[in-house]
């Protein structure tokens, strides 16, 4: 008498199954042997032995028999008795619950961060929000050794430094910002920060999911972003000298290249950039940061030459943006 057998319904596709950290993969590696063991020994296919010679039923039924009491003996024992890959495990899972509360309070400090009103607020928010940074960067540490894919790996590790970097800087343009919130230029300037922290961690969050690698053409973003951005500086540095007012167009440009150069630098420290290209991204910075000192000094000067300086000055930003 044969039983009809319903089939079993997963809530999740095992054809789409990705193991995706190192712990679960030694977890299911034995179980994994088991399952191979199993089916190897029920599928073994017609024997090659003459007829009259191969093995009795109940010998093969026994052999399977036993592989998969072998099979569920492993599992038991992975589940009851190895307390070690137990605790890993639960470890892991504990990793990245952490991480993604962490991720929600820096992302919180960050917002008290810009919204702070004097530098004593400033002072006091800012570090609330690196002692929650540093608890970030500890559990972003740990899930990166964990993470399987060498491209989740690197993208963790650069966002974290750019985290690093960025947080730095966050300080003195906000306090920038608020010694002088009429002038454009610190307020510009300090929202480009922010932003670039922004992104550091959500660049943490979706590599700890290994989701980072979804849109291929997200990786160009901020390479696409800086070329905007010299675009509108190169539109920005042909003045009229005759109307040229030093403290009214310095600034606004020193700081707009600064910010552009801080973008350059960070691309410059990927862990992706090859030491050649690292050194001219360098040299092109300190190229063009020169060459807005020199136009600046012209416009000041009234020079009527001074047209020949913004075309090698553009040129030099634009051979930057040809280089990232």
């Amino acid at each position: 008498m044969t039983s009809a057998t319903s089939p079993i319904i997963l809530k999740w596709d095992p054809k789409s199954l990705e193991i995706r950290t190192l712990t679960v993969e030694r977890l299911l590696e034995p179980l994994v042997t088991q399952v191979t063991t199993l089916v190897n020994t029920s599928n073994k296919g017609p024997s090659g032995k003459k007829k009259g010679r191969s093995k009795k039923a109940h010998v093969l039924a026994a052999s399977v028999e036993q592989a998969t009491q072998n099979f569920l003996d492993k599992g038991e024992q992975i589940a009851k008795e190895s307390q070690d890959l137990k605790e890993e495990l639960v470890a892991a899972v504990e990793d990245v619950r952490k991480q993604g509360k962490k991720n929600n309070i820096v992302e919180e400090a960050l917002e008290a961060v810009k919204n702070a009103t004097n530098e004593q607020d400033l002072a006091n928010r800012f570090k609330e929000f690196g002692k929650e940074m540093v608890k970030l960067n500890y559990v972003a540490a740990r899930r990166q050794q964990e993470l399987k894919d060498p491209h989740c790996r690197d993208e963790m590790a650069a966002a974290r430094g750019a985290l690093k970097k960025n947080a730095t800087m966050l300080y003195t343009a906000s306090q920038a910002f608020l010694r002088h919130p009429d002038v454009a230029a610190t307020r510009a300037n300090r929202d480009y920060v922010f932003k670039q922290v922004q992104e550091a961690i959500a660049g943490i969050s979706n590599a700890a999911q290994a989701t980072s690698p979804t849109d291929e053409a997200k990786g160009h973003t901020g390479i696409g972003e800086l070329a905007a951005a010299l675009n509108e500086f190169d539109n920005k540095i042909i003045l009229d000298p005759m109307t040229f007012s030093e403290a009214r167009f310095r600034p606004s440009l020193e700081e707009r290249l600064e910010s552009i150069i801080s973008g350059a630098a960070l691309m410059a420290d990927s862990s992706c950039t090859r030491d050649d290209r690292r050194e001219r991204i360098v040299a092109e910075c300190n190229a063009v940061r020169q060459a807005l000192q020199d136009l600046l000094s012209e416009y000041m000067n009234n020079s009527v030459n001074t047209r020949k300086l913004v075309v090698p000055c553009t040129n030099i930003a634009l051979s930057l943006s040809s280089k990232l």
